[in-house]
């Protein structure tokens, strides 16, 4: 009996350390195999994709070419009143640190993603037992986590921070614009939990009231501001049906519901002679691509707990000139609507691997620009944002002439200098509440770093 006992011990031992084994050599394959032979060498071929043949698509961590927009556009100074506030603030710099720690912990998930093998299945038979479990509830710590809501929409929350920072740099930038003669228009993007949810807003979720904080402190230094909060409650649309269920971005339907906010906003603040006509969601057709999409929030909680859903294309019924180009991807597109979209983000179903909203104005980009040769009204826009545009900028630019986009997470150049040179009539920011945080200088990446 004793030797049985130990013979079964043994073999379960063995078949353990088999399988941590197995467990090691595909992780050092991968790491070599993405590290060396697809990031370093380019490669991308039968080896590289059976390698990894559960895990992200090859053509997803094939970088795109980038320029160094701090050669193109240099800094000309080497601090700011914010950033020495900043560096004297132990609140921002611990703020800071919990940052870098959340971006951390970020890459070595996304990592793992990447190197262990049958890393979904066995991140659906953990979310299989939490369902099972009727698991629900995110650690007072863990500000980046997943939750559902009462209608099974997805979301994440987000703590208490202090704006005062964020409100002094957008100070700061509307006082050189002034000096240049340009406007500024700062755009709320609702975050997608509503602030009259009672459950979560105000409770666990501080998303809406540190945007209040910040609007507030906006009409203060007199910045002009436009709250898509309130123009959505207004008009009685559903606060969460403008979202994906599992995904944090709006549809592609409510960028053009902004666009068309932020149009008439334009014509009646700032003089410009958009035709509203050409935006009203009838003058379109809706390309729909059923339960085809599964967003970075349901990916988070695995096809068990979420199901996917529906994305669209959307092009006007009018027939478009325009231009379309993205330097740090080589991109130079001219012709009708259709140029904003990389449809082939969207040719087949992967749910787990494929990002069709990748395929809006070919995903995220430092710096984009765009020119529509049928409006005869010569005014130029800079809108900085971040993936919520991809979704609304093209429709934008169908009133406007010139609509040039800018993603600070991705611009490592100074924003005063590309505006200075490029001469804008209009700077545009189009955030949503998680944005207002803590600002890092060293970096030249901060969402807030307007210098």
């Amino acid at each position: 009996m004793g030797t049985r006992k130990i013979s079964v011990l043994y073999i379960v031992t063995r078949v353990m350390l088999a399988i941590l084994i197995m467990f090691s050599v595909t992780i050092l394959v991968r790491f070599f195999t993405r590290q060396v032979l697809i990031e370093k060498m380019g490669m991308n071929n039968r080896f590289t994709r059976a390698v990894f043949f559960d895990a992200l698509r090859m053509e997803e961590n094939v970088q795109s070419p980038q320029i160094d927009w701090s050669g193109e556009f240099p800094f000309d100074e080497v601090g700011s009143p914010v950033e020495a506030r900043s560096n004297q603030s132990i609140s921002i710099i611990s703020q800071h640190i919990a940052s870098l720690v959340k971006s951390l912990e970020s890459r070595i998930v996304s990592y793992t993603t990447d190197t262990v093998i049958f890393y979904p299945r066995i991140l659906e038979m953990a979310n299989q037992y939490k369902k099972a479990i009727g698991w629900n509830m995110v650690p007072n710590a863990e500000y980046n986590g997943v939750i559902s809501m009462d209608d099974g929409y997805l979301t994440t929350i987000v703590e208490k921070r202090d704006i005062s920072d964020n409100v002094k740099a957008i100070s700061d930038l509307k006082t050189y614009l002034d000096k240049q003669g340009i406007d500024l228009l700062y755009v709320q993007i609702p975050h997608k939990i509503c602030k009259h949810d009672t459950k979560l807003s105000g409770v666990i979720d501080f998303s809406n009231q540190n945007a209040d904080a910040f609007l507030s402190g906006l009409k203060e230094q007199r910045v002009d501001y436009l709250d898509l909060r309130n123009v959505l409650h207004k008009e009685g649309l559903n606060h969460h049906e403008l979202f994906y269920r599992t995904d944090h971005h709006w549809k592609a339907e409510t960028g053009l519901w902004a666009a068309g906010i932020v149009s008439k906003t334009l014509n009646d603040r700032y003089g410009f002679n958009i035709d509203l006509e050409s935006l009203n969601p009838e003058n379109f057709e809706y390309k729909v691509y059923e339960k085809w999409f599964f967003g970075s929030q349901g990916k988070k909680v695995t096809l068990s707990r979420a199901q996917p859903e529906d994305i669209a294309l959307i092009y006007p019924r009018e027939e478009a000139m325009l231009s379309f180009r993205v330097p740090g991807n080589n991109l130079d597109l001219s012709g009708s609507f259709g140029i904003f979209y990389d449809e082939s983000k969207i040719t087949e179903i992967d749910y787990y691997n494929n990002n069709p909203y990748a395929a809006y104005m070919y995903a995220d980009n430092a710096y984009s620009l765009v020119a529509n040769h049928r409006v005869a009204e010569n005014n130029k826009v800079l809108v900085i944002g971040d993936s919520n545009d991809n979704s609304m900028i093209p429709f934008l630019a169908l009133g406007i002439r010139n609509v040039d986009s800018l993603d600070l997470r991705h611009f490592n150049g100074s924003l005063r200098n590309l505006i200075l040179k490029e001469k804008y009539d209009l700077v545009i920011i189009n955030y949503v509440s998680d944005y207002i945080k803590a600002i890092d200088y060293s970096t030249h990446n901060s969402t807030f770093d307007f210098r």
